[in-house]
């Protein structure tokens, strides 16, 4: 018995969702820094939205006759949970790096336009 679990994710969405958080969360007091300090990290937000698509998106495996349907639902369950959970700590730990980026890129904005 063959069983496919998709591992797709839900990249799009994730992108509308940062720039929008960057459009509506960034504040500066100097509107040159922000425009700046905003195109940087829209561009951020485009390269890095979150973790990669599988490059297998579904996981293809054949369980022995002998697992019984429970069993079968059981294992199914247990292997989409795992993908969920780690996705979703491959996530949070992409989202602290956006974050250190999104400072960094401030701090460039600010550089950029003291030197103008």
């Amino acid at each position: 018995m063959a069983e496919i679990i998709d591992l797709t994710s839900t990249r799009e969405f994730r992108v509308r969702e940062l720039e929008r958080v960057v459009e509506e969360g960034l504040k500066h007091p100097n509107d040159e820094v922000l425009s700046l300090w905003k195109e940087m990290a829209i561009a951020a937000v485009r390269k890095y939205p979150g973790p990669p698509n599988p490059t297998h998106p579904q996981l293809n495996f054949t369980l022995p006759r002998s697992v019984s349907e429970a069993e079968t639902d059981n294992i199914r369950k247990a292997v989409q949970e795992f993908f969920r959970s780690y996705q979703n700590d491959v996530q949070n730990q992409m989202t602290e790096i956006l974050k250190d980026i999104f400072l960094l890129q401030k701090e460039v904005a600010e550089c950029r336009v003291r030197e103008s």
